[in-house]
């Protein structure tokens, strides 16, 4: 389920992987 969300963030635009934590802490 991590790697689904980690993925579908990297995938959306490239900056995202720096709100990808943040946006996996709101997910939860």
């Amino acid at each position: 389920m991590v790697q689904s969300v980690d993925v579908s963030t990297h995938r959306v635009p490239p900056p995202a992987t720096r709100i990808g934590p943040l946006t996996f802490q709101d997910g939860m």
